[in-house]
């Protein structure tokens, strides 16, 4: 028998999603990623962003300019600590989660009998730490346009598990009973 054409499209999307999450969350663990500085080097760096300022013929407007908008960048980029060792800690738990995420993926493609079963805990679990993140990363008092983006962006995957969900839980999953 083959698998069931949700089974398929499921797996994908888990192991897609899976595989996106976990290179977020091996980011996220590393605390270089949140200082504002080196942020700012690279994405000049690598932007093109230092083109535009060799045009301007003035060192000093130049220089000046520069710090004007790397001040406006570092204020609204800046994390308090109280975010970014939460965001460590959730990175570090989240790697664990979406690795059984794509695990479990695997496994309802490769039509294990313990598949759905997995796939519905691993959903649960993920829709879990994705709750938790937001709810943890709300509490930080010091909110800036960044900390408000991280606080929503988890809600995206909770929305995403909790599609994968109902269509797990309503499909036929006959073909997984069998031996």
């Amino acid at each position: 028998m083959k698998t069931p054409a949700w089974a398929k499209w499921v797996s994908i999307i888990m192991m897609v999603v899976g595989a996106f999450a976990l290179y977020s969350d091996i980011e996220s663990i590393s605390p270089k990623n949140y200082d504002p500085e080196y942020v700012w080097e690279n994405m000049t760096e690598n932007e093109g962003i230092q083109d535009e300022y060799e045009k301007i013929e003035d060192e000093a407007e130049r220089d000046s300019l520069n710090q004007s908008q790397f001040e406006d960048f570092k204020t609204m980029m800046t994390l308090s600590d109280y975010l970014v060792s939460w965001m460590v800690r959730f990175g570090y738990i989240g790697i664990a989660v979406n690795l059984l995420y794509i695990l479990s993926g695997l496994n309802l493609f490769r039509r294990k009998k313990s598949a759905p079963k997995l796939v519905i805990a691993i959903l649960i679990i993920s829709m879990i730490h994705a709750l938790s993140q937001t709810v943890v990363y709300k509490m930080d008092e010091a909110t800036n346009f960044m900390s408000s983006a991280i606080a929503f962006t988890p809600l995206i995957g909770l929305l995403i598990d909790a599609i994968l969900l109902v269509i797990v839980l309503n499909s036929d999953k006959e073909m997984y009973t069998e031996s």
